[in-house]
């Protein structure tokens, strides 16, 4: 996409605070100037942006500058609030989410210096800025597992370490064990509910208490994007994973992510209990009738104010509007969203998104390209090397079903047997929906110019729902 003319910098030229048509590219489009100051938001339409689709392989850094491009298009769309991805430090992992430090920006992602100004044009257009904040594991890159390795008893308190592994406990990505050996300490394994690059934090010790000094740290890294880089609040991935029972011999990737909340709230109270004035969602996995998962986390007098059912954008989009509806009567504070990092790209704009808004939910959040009906953008010109480099879950599970198919025939597979596996699991990948967006500018652009686009269709809904009072 070329850079959208005079676009970012002519925004913030007037602090008026009026409506008034600013010529972005070659889109007119209606944008209101809040001089930096963002809104008191009573509905909230979110756009999750995954810093990975917008870096350029010819260049490093700079994302942030290339997402700044965007922004008038999302503001046009209705959109208030920004959740970025993680933008941490990482050695990827798990793209992104093995964070190496929760106070630093990644270089292939800019400087500070960057982040701040991105943070600072979003608050001149009205929005928030959210983060990614992972509270269930760490990357073993991050210097307090390292000091962990090293013996350092408060970070070794902050980890899982046994020599005594439970062997029906298995990982997320390939239902392989949940149990990686420690390096340099023979006979000593450390949990990884992921990736085994992703150590498990040890919220609660074999008594059940919380551990306070793990607590502290997280506090000071709220501190630290909200007091010090103008961060408007959270979006906290994977709660649930935080529960952890070890009297149950088994824990399956089924089990995993369905924990009851009962250790994970606790832990989300005693940091968010005292912020109300921060903007927080959560991921949940909740598979009850009566939305009691999502509830111990947000709502009326809980420290979350709305809460995403990530379970709910995994069912068929035949049934995803009835479940969602049922949900949405049950809880208001439910935060509709259909697509993220985590699903498929599906063309739900027109169809599920809008009867959805019709309902007037308190908040929902899109992801980028899904405004104008992105499909998975094509990877086919990454090699499998690059491709299951990029995506570690797809890699173990690769590894994973050639291992179980080799061990079922009892012989070594074919090349064009690997072939067809591989073909399969990139099929199925979550890389397809984070590969770079080459074409995203142009289409955004083009239908952005379009009355009869996804896009259109969206902002009128998404207009219409921001002005029903009901």
């Amino acid at each position: 996409m070329r850079e959208l003319e005079n676009g970012r910098n002519e925004i913030s030229e007037e602090a008026s605070g009026f409506s008034r048509e600013k010529e972005m590219g070659t889109v007119a489009m209606e944008v209101t100037n809040y001089s930096g100051e963002t809104a008191d938001l009573k509905k909230i339409a979110c756009m999750e942006v995954y810093p990975f689709s917008f870096e350029d392989k010819n260049s490093e850094g700079n994302v942030f500058g290339r997402m700044k491009e965007f922004l008038p298009y999302w503001k046009n769309l209705g959109i208030n609030t920004i959740w970025l991805a993680p933008v941490y430090p990482s050695p990827r992992k798990d793209m992104g989410y093995d964070i190496a430090d929760y106070e630093a920006i990644d270089e292939r992602f800019g400087t500070m210096e960057e982040f701040d100004s991105f943070v600072s044009e979003v608050h001149n257009l009205g929005q928030k800025v959210l983060m990614d904040l992972v509270l269930n594991h760490t990357s073993t890159e991050h210097e307090w597992f390292k000091k962990a390795l090293a013996g350092d008893p408060k970070y070794r308190s902050f980890y899982y370490f046994t020599d005594n592994p439970q062997e029906g406990w298995h990982n997320f990505f390939d239902d392989q064990s949940a149990w990686a050996p420690v390096p340099d300490h023979e006979g000593e394994f450390y949990l990884h509910s992921f990736h085994e690059k992703q150590a498990d934090l040890r919220w609660f010790d074999e008594n059940g208490e919380l551990n306070y000094e793990l607590l502290a740290e997280f506090e000071k890294v709220i501190d630290f994007w909200t007091k010090e880089h103008n961060v408007d609040g959270f979006r906290l991935d994977v709660p649930q994973a935080i529960d952890k029972d070890f009297s149950n011999p088994e824990r399956s990737v089924q089990t995993l992510m369905f924990g009851d909340g009962s250790q994970s709230s606790l832990v989300v109270e005693k940091l968010f209990a005292n912020r109300s004035d921060l903007l927080t969602t959560i991921e949940t996995f909740d598979l009850t009738d009566d939305d009691s998962i999502m509830s111990r986390y947000a709502g009326p007098g809980k420290p979350i104010q709305f809460a995403m059912n990530a379970w709910l954008a995994q069912q068929p989009e035949s049934s995803m509007l009835e479940a969602f509806s049922e949900s949405l009567d049950r809880t208001p504070y439910l935060m509709i969203a259909i697509q993220s990092h985590d699903t498929s790209r599906k063309d739900t704009s027109n169809e599920v998104l809008k009867a959805l808004l019709a309902k007037n939910p308190q908040a929902v959040c899109f992801y980028h390209g899904e405004e104008i009906g992105l499909e998975d953008p094509s990877v086919e010109e990454f090699s499998d090397k690059a491709f299951f480099e990029s995506d570690a879950q797809a890699d173990m599970q690769l590894k994973a079903k050639i291992a179980a198919k080799e061990q079922e025939e009892g012989r070594a597979l074919s090349q064009s047997e690997i072939a067809e596996i591989t073909a399969g699991i990139r099929q199925g990948a979550r890389a397809n929906n984070r590969a770079p967006l080459s074409a995203y500018g142009g289409k955004l652009e083009e239908q952005a110019n379009n009355p009869s686009s996804s896009y259109s269709a969206l902002r009128s809904a998404i207009s219409s729902w921001m002005n029903n009072s009901n």
